[in-house]
């Protein structure tokens, strides 16, 4: 089933700003996305963020003077500066949120603009930005927009968006696509998708006509929907949708399609996920998963493939063993249908007993997306609080945003600027969660 983000945008509105994280977290939302943060200091947002568990999948570059008419300034040529302004600023915010995508809006094309020149302008822009984007690990996301809605807009329709990336050449630079915008422009909604799949990094949703929730148009959700699902899209969908007559009295077709999905897929129940404690005698599994998670990697972690590689099974052994026998580590192992899929390690800290020490937390390719990360964490932070740890930290490696929002949802807290990790040119950051 496809997952939705509220868009704090359009949702909630009859709430503040700030007030409609809690309002999207008690509505059964996990994560949200919204326009424009720069009205609010980001520290103001990433601490409703952290206190409801949301995700942030997705905000855009400032898009110069909304109320004067701008819409994006990514396509004008004397704007340029401004443009690269605007892409740190927008990043300045974005790491701090742990938000790993970034809508770049083109801007309005003026009628008798030289549109070979804009073109060439947004290309460049682009570039620059996904290079800015990339040293971070995000991602640049374009989106087509309907000219009914925006006239003059530079960027109106799917193929044009891809044939603009093709363009970038940029690894990083994707397409947000919207189901409103591309129906009043194109339809044939699922053959579109179809086509573009593999560029697109972001959805976003509402009925046509009146860019009203699913059900109030025309728009049949429910096979496209399942259409998305079965292609392999893993990504978010927004809800970037007017409310017809108030946010959670709209919320209804949410139950209505997972309904549906739900009786289909009655018949093939979710392997659950089992989490253990390895034991002594379980070197071999240990040895295959760790090694694996650094082949996989090799940044998030201090140690290297080349030097945990040639360590013999017995020396394996022995660390587990030593973990058994001290009490005071415990390394556990996610299983899914009885395959090892990821790792964790939980350690007492040697100077301070009332602190406990996470690391070689890696999760395998085929258990991502299933809540197997925030499992292994959460019964790592159970062992120690079982065991009378009042602090639970780790650290993260800049750029892995992924694992940044997972610790941050789970109540970890920055404990002061990112350090250097010896011997690389890698930064990390410490967390820490204090326990009740």
């Amino acid at each position: 089933m496809p997952r939705f983000a509220a868009n704090l945008s359009l949702l909630f509105t009859e709430l503040p700003f700030l007030d409609r994280f809690e309002a999207a977290a008690d509505a059964g939302f996990v994560a949200v996305e919204f326009l424009f943060p720069y009205a609010f200091e980001a520290d103001d947002i990433a601490r409703r963020l952290a206190r409801h568990k949301l995700e942030l999948v997705l905000h855009n570059f400032p898009c110069g003077d909304w109320a004067a008419g701008d819409r994006g300034i990514a396509c004008d040529p004397l704007r340029v500066d401004e443009f690269q302004k605007s892409v740190a600023r927008a990043l300045a915010y974005a790491r701090a949120f742990g938000v790993e995508r970034l809508h770049c809006m083109a801007g309005i094309l003026a009628p008798d603009a030289d549109r070979a020149g804009a073109h060439a302008t947004y290309v460049a822009n682009l570039r620059y930005a996904a290079a800015r984007l990339g040293e971070h690990g995000m991602r640049l996301l374009i989106e087509p927009i309907n000219s009914f809605d925006m006239p003059g807009y530079f960027l109106t329709g799917s193929a044009q968006a891809a044939a603009v990336i093709a363009e970038c050449g940029a690894e990083n630079l994707f397409m947000q696509y919207d189901i409103y915008h591309m129906q009043r422009m194109e339809g044939a909604l699922a053959d579109t998708i179809r086509a573009h799949l593999p560029l697109i990094a972001h959805m976003q949703l509402a009925d046509v006509p009146g860019r009203h929730e699913p059900g109030t148009g025309g728009i049949d959700f429910a096979p496209l929907l399942e259409l998305i699902d079965a292609l392999g899209y893993t990504g978010w969908i927004g809800c970037e949708y007017i409310p017809r007559s108030g946010t959670v009295e709209g919320l209804a077709w949410r139950q209505g399609i997972q309904s549906c999905k739900h009786r289909a897929d009655m018949s093939q129940p979710q392997t659950p996920i089992v989490i253990r404690t390895l034991e002594a005698h379980e070197a071999a599994c240990y040895r295959a998963v760790r090694l694996r998670a650094l082949a996989d990697a090799p940044d998030a972690f201090c140690s290297t493939l080349a030097s945990e590689q040639p360590r013999p099974l017995e020396a394996w052994a022995a660390r587990l063993a030593a973990a058994a026998a001290s009490g005071q580590d415990c390394p556990l192992v996610a299983e899914l249908a009885g395959a090892p899929v990821g790792l964790v390690w939980a350690k007492r800290d040697a100077a301070d007993p009332a602190v406990v020490n996470i690391f070689q937390l890696w999760v395998a390719p085929e258990g991502r997306g299933r809540g197997v990360a925030a499992a292994l964490l959460r019964e790592a932070i159970a062992w120690a609080r079982a065991g009378d740890a009042r602090f639970v930290q780790l650290s993260v490696t800049c750029g892995d945003n992924a694992a940044a929002r997972l610790y941050r949802r789970e109540g970890f807290e920055d404990t002061g600027p990112a350090t250097a990790r010896e011997g690389t040119v890698l930064f990390e950051q410490a967390m820490r969660l204090a326990l009740d």
